[in-house]
């Protein structure tokens, strides 16, 4: 299957009520892990944590990982990284941006692994109705 035919299916899903979608990504997750990853890609990506709330956006960061944060970071566009920034208190985002400047040079797929655990997560938390969008 393409991946245009998948986009029509996760229209289809993303206008299901959450929980119902919920159940339903989990049994396709356990009958066919790779359609759920790629619907995952889709439906959800990093740069769509922009739309998040201000309260989900914290919560995100706080019950994040530090490193995957700081990694996620490397490769995000500037107005995600202003709202993420914006959402830290001054002295967590001195604090964030002083470790982010010494950071390594590391691998892309790195940093791109990091941010879809992020949006994964994100992703997860609004299914179940506990993060919101602003749009």
């Amino acid at each position: 299957m393409q991946r245009d035919g998948l986009a029509h299916y996760v229209a289809i899903l993303k206008a299901m009520e959450p929980k119902n979608r919920l159940r339903i990504l989990q049994q396709i997750r356990q009958e066919a892990p790779y359609l759920a990853k790629i619907y995952d890609e889709l439906e959800f990506c990093y740069e769509d944590l922009i739309h998040l709330d201000d309260s989900s956006l914290q919560t995100l960061i706080r019950k994040s990982s530090k490193p995957t944060l700081l990694l996620a970071f490397k490769l995000t566009g500037e107005p995600l990284r202003q709202r993420f920034l914006e959402n830290m208190s001054k002295d967590q985002r001195q604090a964030f941006l002083e470790e982010f400047d010494k950071l390594p040079k590391v691998r892309k797929s790195q940093v791109i692994k990091c941010q879809r655990t992020l949006a994964k997560a994100a992703h997860d938390q609004l299914c179940l109705g506990r993060f919101k969008l602003i749009r």
